[in-house]
């Protein structure tokens, strides 16, 4: 009888098992998880006009610059500092173009086939542009901007061109007939901007019968980086491939 009641007294002094604590509270199975978002963004591209796919084919009596033609310009900033800028043909494609490499005081700066079509190139001037030196004078209206410029890396650009008229225009180079266009470049600074803070002006001035850039001239409205741009371009000399 005594060892039946210490048997019963042990058995009631027993607890029951208390449940585990878990570290990690399990995941509720109706709860989405959503990953952390990336709230930076990004800017906007700068909207680059680009040349059509489609190839130009050149009017085979037009005459295309061989390889080895050389023409030098004088390039003065607003504080009438020169510099001098030479563009010559590596290659001549008949009926298609030509490719031309530019050197800035003998410094390689740039190459660019040259199809015939209104093209601003980038070079590293204050303006950061160029009219293409080759232009058969048509599309007038079609004025891409090309990679290089501050358009295509910094700013949102757009471009409108218009034909001025035909003017007679003297350089150290000579007499030369030619046409004359207005360029008007219109920038959002910095890129992504909808608005326009600064507009380049480009006038140029193509002699007629050799489809060849003269003279340039660019001014400035609003905002245009951090130098005044009052820049000049002018036709010195050609020498021909020998």
């Amino acid at each position: 009888m005594e060892s039946e009641r210490v048997a019963r007294q042990q058995t009631g002094n027993q607890t029951s098992p208390q449940p585990k604590l878990s570290a990690t509270p399990e995941p509720d199975p109706d709860l989405k998880i959503v990953p952390p978002q990336n709230l930076a963004t990004k800017p906007m591209p700068a909207v680059v006009s680009t040349p059509s796919a489609k190839a130009q084919t050149i009017d085979s009596q037009i005459k295309l610059p061989e390889a080895g033609d050389t023409w030098e310009y004088t390039v003065k900033d607003a504080y009438g500092k020169p510099k001098r800028l030479t563009s010559r043909v590596k290659a001549s494609v008949s009926s298609k173009g030509t490719v031309e490499e530019f050197l800035l005081d003998d410094k390689l700066v740039g190459e660019w086939v040259l199809d015939g079509k209104l093209m601003l190139l980038g070079l590293p001037i204050d303006s950061s542009m160029i009219l293409s030196p080759f232009w058969i004078g048509k599309e007038i209206e079609k004025t891409s901007i090309q990679a290089g410029t501050k358009c295509a890396q910094e700013w949102t650009c757009n471009s409108s061109t218009e034909h001025v008229g035909r003017e007679t225009i003297t350089t150290a180079a000579g007499t030369f007939d030619t046409i004359k266009i207005k360029v008007q470049v219109n920038a959002g600074l910095p890129v992504g901007t909808s608005f326009v803070t600064g507009i380049l002006w480009i006038e140029g001035w193509y002699d007629e019968k050799k489809k060849r850039l003269i003279k340039q001239s660019c001014t400035t409205t609003g905002f245009w980086g951090r130098v005044r741009i009052d820049e000049t371009l002018e036709l010195k000399s050609f020498s021909p491939a020998i």
